[in-house]
């Protein structure tokens, strides 16, 4: 029997929890945040969507960006000879330089702290990289949703987009999200919105009613093409004043970022930068948006983040 949750407007489970939190609700040393959505039923509505059984590799070249985005650090490769053969170590390695999973572990909120008030070494990569994530994915075609009003979709400009918007979009795709899935966000992004060496892209608004979007849907987690997920650079979109607000408001933090608030509060994982191009020419040619989502990271303990080794099964 699939568990009964809490909707967002009853969080946190406790009055001595920090506002809009998860925390607590699968126990006081939980570290897989909503991964805990994952169940045989997630597993079963995956594979119900397969038709053809063709697949789609949902992670970039791992040089795909040169130099890497936000000033990572760029690796180099080399060769270990031994007689018959070669090993390859690579140096200086930043495993979010391309298509990736940020772990829990990446971002504290600045008010409260790491998920669930966990040591940061618990929070790591191997949380999901333990026991795989089989599920049900979802595709959300924002830019195809933009063309079809004869909008751009803005990455120069940061554009935002609002919950009401996610929701137009995947009405007219006819799609629909159930617990446990992952919602991968297609923008068309490519890589080449710069402005002064500033990373730039389009994004979702962070704000209270896109995390009550997200928990009450059961997200299991939540996947762009672009870098941030949100508008970058992250905060740009919201006005000088519910910026001061979030030095002090916990409350505020979550209409500037959203990386610190899903990430620690709702122990969200996010995936970035992956390549949903081919995903998403499939999708629109075949009008099918869900599809069995499988990804098996680099087991890693306490990694902040790791290649996202994604496949889409359709």
């Amino acid at each position: 029997m699939t568990r009964r949750y809490p909707r967002f407007a009853d969080l946190p489970i406790r009055p001595s929890l920090p506002p809009m939190s998860a925390w607590g609700l699968w126990g006081d040393s939980d570290t897989r945040g909503t991964l805990n959505f994952l169940d045989a039923d997630s597993r079963a509505a995956g594979l119900a969507s397969v038709r053809s059984g063709q697949v789609f590799p949902l992670e970039a070249p791992f040089e795909r960006y040169r130099p890497p985005l936000f000033g990572r650090a760029r690796f180099s490769r080399r060769a270990e000879l031994f007689p018959g053969g070669r090993d390859e170590v690579l140096d200086d390695v930043n495993l979010q330089v391309s298509s990736h999973w940020d772990a829990l572990a990446h971002v504290e909120h600045r008010h409260h702290g790491y998920y669930n008030n966990q040591p940061v070494d618990r929070l790591g990569i191997d949380n999901l990289a333990s026991t795989g994530l089989v599920t049900r994915g979802v595709l959300i075609d924002i830019e195809g949703w933009c063309r079809r009003r004869g909008e751009s979709v803005g990455h120069e400009a940061s554009r935002s987009f609002e919950v009401a918007d996610l929701v137009d979009c995947l009405a007219e795709q006819g799609a629909s999200l159930t617990s446990g899935s992952v919602v991968v966000l297609h923008t068309g992004w490519n890589g080449e919105q710069f402005t002064d060496g500033t990373v730039r892209c389009a994004g979702l608004r962070p704000s209270p009613e896109l995390l009550e979007y997200i928990w009450d849907h059961q997200l299991a987690a939540l996947a762009a093409d672009n870098p941030t997920v949100e508008p970058c650079p992250i905060g740009s979109t919201a006005d000088a004043r519910t910026r001061r607000l979030a030095r002090e408001d916990g409350v505020a933090l979550a209409s500037v970022s959203l990386h610190q608030t899903a990430i620690p509060l709702l122990g969200l994982m996010l995936g970035e930068m992956w390549a949903t191009g081919d995903l998403v020419e499939h999708c629109r040619t075949e009008d099918q948006w869900s599809f069995l989502l499988t990804s098996s990271p680099i087991h890693l303990a306490g990694s902040v983040a790791a290649p996202c080794a994604a496949l889409a099964v359709v």
